[in-house]
C-alpha cells in the first residue's frame, strides 16, 4: 500500500469525496485511492475465502477506509459497489486538512480512526496446492532394439505455491511419469516386459493471465531435475532384469484453466511442453532383460503433455 501526495487540482476526486462524507450517513472512515494492481478482487468480507462481489481495474479511483482491518481496507467504487480488497492493492491519497474524521460504523468491527499518516502493511501469505494426472506424448525411440512403441506414458503430481500477490506465486512441482509394454523379440522369440519412468521435481513461476469470478487462466514456467530416469526389460521367462538408469535437467512451460466449484475448490485443466532427455547411456550388461538393449542411446520423454486436475487455495 502507497501513499500519493493530496493534490486539489481535480475537482471532480474533491467533489467525490466532499459527497461521501457528507451524504452517507455512518459510512466508514474514508479517503480517496487508486487501485495499483489488475483485476483486483473485492471481497464480501476482510477474508481471502470470502464470497469475491467483484473485480476492479488497475487506476480505479475507490474510498477506501483509513486504516486496514485484517490487512484489508473497506471500500466503495463510484458505481457503488462495496466490499473489502487487500491492503497492499490500494494507493491511499493523504487526509486533506479540514476534512472531518468520522468512525467506521460499528457493525464493520474496525477502530475509530484519526488522520494520522497509513503505513504499509504486508498482506499474509496465502498458498495454494493442486494434484493432477494426464497423459504424456513423447517418442521414447532407439532404446530397445526393434521396439518403438514408447509414445504415451501417464504422469500424476503435485503442485505447491506461495502468492507472492494478486498476479504471481512461485511453485513447487513433483511428478511422477511411467509406462510399461510387452514385446517378443524377433531374433530369440523371448518375450520381455519393458518400462519406463522418471520422477520430475521442479520449481518456477506461475502468473495469472485471466481472473474472472470463478475462472481463471494461469501461465506456468518451471525447470527442475529429473530423478531415476530409467528403463527396465524384464526377461518374462525369468524374471531376469536389465536396468538402465539416469538423471536428467528438465524444464516445461504450462496454461492451466482453472473452474472454481467452492470457495477455495477448484478443478483445473493443464496442457503444456515438457523437455526431459537424459546423456547418452551404454546398454547394461548383467540381468536377462538387458539382451534387448541397443549399445547406445538416451532416454528421451520430450514432447507435449495434458491433464486434469483438483486445486485449493488457502
Amino acid at each position: 500500500m502507497k501513499l500519493r501526495p493530496w493534490s486539489w487540482g481535480s475537482q471532480s476526486r474533491v467533489f467525490f469525496f466532499l459527497l461521501a462524507l457528507f451524504t452517507i450517513p455512518a459510512a466508514f472512515a474514508s479517503r480517496l485511492a487508486v487501485v495499483d494492481v489488475d483485476q483486483v478482487e473485492v471481497f464480501e468480507a476482510p477474508r481471502r475465502d470470502a464470497k469475491v462481489v467483484g473485480t476492479l481495474k488497475k487506476n480505479t479511483e475507490v474510498l477506501a477506509s483509513n486504516h486496514p482491518t485484517d490487512n484489508f481496507h473497506k471500500i466503495k467504487t463510484k458505481d457503488d459497489l462495496k466490499g473489502w480488497v487487500l491492503a497492499d492493492t490500494l494507493i491511499l491519497h493523504e487526509i486533506p486538512e479540514g476534512a472531518p474524521e468520522r468512525t467506521m460504523a460499528s457493525d464493520d468491527k474496525s477502530p475509530e480512526v484519526t488522520n494520522e499518516r497509513v503505513h504499509h502493511h504486508k498482506a499474509e501469505p496465502n498458498f495454494k496446492a493442486k494434484v493432477f494426472g494426464g497423459a504424456d506424448f513423447y517418442n521414447a525411440a532407439g532404446i530397445i532394439r526393434n521396439f518403438n512403441n514408447f509414445t504415451l506414458g501417464y504422469d500424476f503430481g503435485a503442485e505447491f505455491h506461495f502468492i507472492l500477490n494478486p498476479t504471481f506465486s512461485v511453485g513447487l512441482r513433483g511428478e511422477s511419469i511411467f509406462n510399461s509394454a510387452n514385446l517378443t523379440d524377433s531374433t530369440s522369440g523371448n518375450v520381455f516386459n519393458v518400462s519406463i519412468s522418471s520422477l520430475p521435481i521442479l520449481v518456477g513461476l506461475e502468473a495469472s493471465l485471466v481472473d474472472e469470478d470463478g475462472f481463471s487462466i494461469h501461465l506456468g514456467v518451471f525447470g527442475g531435475y529429473a530423478f531415476l530416469t530409467q528403463v527396465i526389460s524384464t526377461a518374462v521367462a525369468t524374471s531376469s532384469a536389465g536396468t538402465s538408469s539416469s538423471g536428467a535437467l528438465t524444464g516445461l512451460g504450462k496454461l492451466d484453466f482453472r473452474f472454481r466449484i467452492f470457495k477455495v475448490l477448484g478443478v483445473l485443466i493443464e496442457g503444456g511442453y515438457r523437455f526431459l532427455e537424459t546423456p547418452t547411456l551404454v546398454a547394461p550388461t548383467t540381468g536377462d532383460g538387458a539382451a534387448v538393449f541397443n549399445s547406445t542411446y538416451t532416454i528421451n520423454l520430450t514432447g507435449p503433455y495434458a491433464g486434469l486436475g483438483l486445486g485449493v487455495v488457502f
